[in-house]
C-alpha cells in the first residue's frame, strides 16, 4: 500500500511531462503548420548532447544522495553537489547554444533554419535537468506528491504561453514558452524543498549565468556578427564555472582511478 501511495503521484507527473513536451508539436502542428514541425524535431538532437552529459553527471551521484546522515551534512553535499552541476550544466549550455547555427549546417540545406528553435530549447533542457535534481530530494525524502504538484503547474503554463507566445513571437514562441514553464517548476521546486533541505542555490550565480546565456541568444537573433560576442559570452560562462567542474572531474576520476 505503501508503495501504491507513493508511485501514483509519481505516474501522474509523468503525464504531465508528457503534456509539457508533446504539446509543443501540437500547437506549431495546429498554429504554424507540419512545416515547422518537421524542422522543430530536427533540432532535437543538439538538445540531447545536454541530456548525455546530466546523465553521466546523474549516474555517477544519485546513489549517494540515499545515504544516512544528519541533515546538516546532506544539506552541505548537495550544496556542493548542486553548485558543480548547475556550473556543468550552464557551460555546455552556453556552449551548444553558441555552436548552434554552424552545427544545423551539417543537416540538410532546408534544415538550417531550424537553429532558432535550438537556443531556448537547450536552455529548457538545461532546467530540466535542475529539476531533476531537485526531484531527487523528493525521491530521498519520499514527497512524490510535490513532483506532481509542481510538473502540473508547468504543464498548465506551458499550453497558456504555447499559444500565446506562437500568436507573438512564431516559432521562437514555442521554445520560450518551454524554458519559462519549466522554470516555474525549478522555482517552485526550488521553495518546496527547504523544508526538507537548505540547498545553497548560489542564486547569484545562477542568475548571472542565465542572463549571459539569454544576452547570448538576444545576440544570435539580432546581432549579425554574432561570432565574436557569442564567443566571448561563453568564454565568460566557462570561466564562472571552470573551478567547480574541474574540481568534479578530478573526484569523478578519482573514484573511477580507485
Amino acid at each position: 500500500r505503501k508503495m501504491l501511495v507513493y508511485s501514483v503521484p509519481l505516474i501522474s507527473a509523468s503525464i504531465f511531462w508528457t503534456v509539457t513536451n508533446t504539446s509543443d508539436k501540437l500547437f506549431i502542428t495546429a498554429m504554424l503548420g507540419a512545416e515547422w514541425n518537421g524542422l522543430f524535431a530536427a533540432c532535437y538532437q543538439l538538445p540531447t548532447l545536454l541530456t548525455v552529459v546530466a546523465t553521466l553527471f546523474t549516474e555517477a551521484w544519485q546513489l549517494s544522495a540515499f545515504t544516512d546522515g544528519t541533515r546538516a551534512g546532506r544539506e552541505e553535499f548537495f550544496g556542493k553537489v548542486f553548485g558543480a552541476y548547475q556550473g556543468l550544466m550552464f557551460l555546455a549550455g552556453a556552449g551548444i547554444i553558441w555552436l548552434c547555427r554552424p552545427m544545423m549546417h551539417l543537416f540538410r540545406a532546408d534544415y538550417y533554419e531550424a537553429w532558432q528553435f535550438v537556443p531556448f530549447l537547450v536552455l529548457a533542457s538545461t532546467i530540466t535537468c535542475l529539476n531533476n535534481f531537485l526531484n531527487s530530494v523528493y525521491v530521498v525524502y519520499k514527497r512524490s506528491s510535490s513532483s506532481l504538484y509542481t510538473m502540473l503547474a508547468g504543464a498548465v503554463l506551458n499550453l497558456v504561453l504555447n499559444y500565446l507566445f506562437i500568436l507573438w513571437l512564431g516559432p521562437v514562441g514555442v521554445t520560450s514558452a518551454s524554458f519559462l514553464s519549466l522554470l516555474l517548476v525549478f522555482l517552485l521546486r526550488a521553495r518546496s524543498t527547504r523544508s526538507l533541505l537548505v540547498i545553497d542555490f548560489q542564486a547569484g550565480r545562477m542568475l548571472v549565468q542565465l542572463g549571459l546565456i539569454l544576452i547570448e541568444i538576444a545576440v544570435l537573433f539580432y546581432v549579425d556578427a554574432w561570432v565574436l560576442p557569442t564567443t566571448l559570452l561563453t568564454a565568460v560562462v566557462c570561466l564562472l564555472n571552470a573551478r567547480e567542474v574541474l574540481s568534479m572531474a578530478q573526484k569523478l576520476l578519482g573514484m573511477v582511478g580507485g
